[in-house]
This record gives structure tokens, C-alpha cells and sequence, in this order.
């Protein structure tokens, strides 16, 4: 069994893992899933509005 620490274990339960690389992309897709599509106040032209702007944004055109 691999030795882990009291402070990794701690890491993991918090989700403050260090070795996650994070991009743009990610965290704007990320706060559209739990910031934007849960919302039942806004209505679901403003969420595809939203998506549309966040790849249009987000992920490069070459």
C-alpha cells in the first residue's frame, strides 16, 4: 500500500489537488454548468445565448 499523507488525504477530500492543470476553456465551461444551466430564472434562450458566447470566446479559431 503506497504511503500517503495526512495532508494529501486532506487535499483530496477538499478537491485542492495541485497537479490539475486549468484552462480558460475549462473554467468558463465549468462555471456555464453550475453557474448557468442550473439557474431557473433564466430562460433557456439566454442560456444558449451564453454557451454561444462562451465558445465563440473561448475556443480558438484557426
Amino acid at each position: 500500500m503506497a504511503e500517503v499523507t495526512p495532508h494529501q488525504i486532506v487535499d483530496h477530500l477538499l478537491s485542492r489537488q495541485q497537479d490539475e492543470h486549468v484552462t480558460v476553456i475549462n473554467a468558463a465551461n465549468q462555471f456555464y454548468e453550475k453557474a448557468i444551466l442550473p439557474d431557473v430564472d433564466k430562460a433557456p434562450g439566454t442560456k444558449r445565448i451564453i454557451a454561444v458566447v462562451v465558445h465563440r470566446f473561448f475556443i480558438p479559431h484557426f
